[in-house]
């Protein structure tokens, strides 16, 4: 018996299923590229077992290999920094609005204002040299020791 014999006995036997009425089959009967397939509950019309869907979300990481995993962590990562990096640009140039409204009216808003600076001078290249890094040092306690 072939099998386009064998799809024809099962075609025209009788249902027990309600949606192909007329056809003893598991479920619909599909021409796929290898052959005829069954689509019964819980298979897909290429042979493979279907799972039930969940709410629960699948954790897809632990299914790649570990480059993909690490690229995807680098990934994830380089986001998460520049999004730190985007906030903390809206709040200095909050604070470089708020800090140039309106002159210091106590010696500690103005060292407050100082240090701010002096911060951003610290993190140039121009900073580097050893020499500006102490002076920077001593400046920045000078300032917290006397706006206290």
């Amino acid at each position: 018996m072939t099998l386009s014999n064998a799809a024809r006995d099962i075609a025209s036997a009788p249902s027990a299923d309600p949606r192909c009425p007329g056809r003893n089959l598991p479920g619909p009967l599909y021409r796929g590229s290898s052959g005829w397939l069954f689509h019964a509950t819980g298979l897909s019309p290429s042979g493979h077992v279907q799972k039930p869907m969940t709410d629960k979300p699948v954790e897809l990481d632990g299914h790649r290999g570990i480059s993909a995993q690490k690229a995807t962590e680098i990934r994830r990562r380089l986001h998460e920094v520049q999004a730190d990096q985007a906030a903390l640009r809206s709040r200095q140039q909050e604070f470089e609005r708020y800090a140039i409204a309106a002159p210091s009216i106590t010696w500690s808003e103005a060292a407050t204002k100082a240090r701010y600076l002096i911060q951003l001078f610290a993190a140039t290249p121009d900073a580097r040299d050893p020499r500006r890094q102490e002076l920077i040092a001593k400046v920045l306690d000078d300032l917290a020791r006397l706006s206290d």
